[in-house]
């Protein structure tokens, strides 16, 4: 059950890889405060739902968690008109990992997929974004 924790804190510091990014495009979105629901699969096991909330703004619009530990780095970022698409390496006490990401937006909502790699598993999550009104 331990490493199952670990593997599961694992998922949710990938969130909160990326804080603020500058780059040429970016997504057609609407910017504001978004609720996420992201769910977990590892090993033929299913995690319960992560809920969480995150002010999506023009420049910072990879989902995140806030106040995780980051030790995270992003290799590549692909934006298009509605999807984003990362890549990124993350170093815990476990060992280095690596996940993909995209995310597809329609104004209002969004949803996507993450794939994290580990030392131990492959771990797969889907994500859901609701806009909710502006950023407090």
């Amino acid at each position: 059950m331990n490493d199952l924790r670990k593997s599961f804190f694992t998922i949710v510091l990938f969130i909160s890889i990326i804080s603020t990014f500058t780059y040429a495009k970016t997504p057609d979105i609407k910017g504001g405060m978004w609720s996420w629901s992201m769910t977990m699969e590892m090993a033929g096991m299913q995690m319960p739902p992560v809920l969480y909330e995150y002010c999506i703004t023009k420049k910072d619009f990879i989902p995140e968690q806030k106040n995780l530990e980051k030790n995270c780095k992003t290799l590549d970022v692909k934006v298009s008109k509605n999807s984003v698409e990362w890549k990124t390496e993350c170093k815990s006490a476990e060992g280095t990992y690596y996940s993909k990401g995209k995310i597809i937006y329609t104004k209002t909502t969004a949803k996507g997929q993450i794939d994290v790699i580990t030392p131990a598993m492959i771990m797969k999550s889907k994500i859901s974004g609701k806009y909710k009104g502006s950023c407090k």
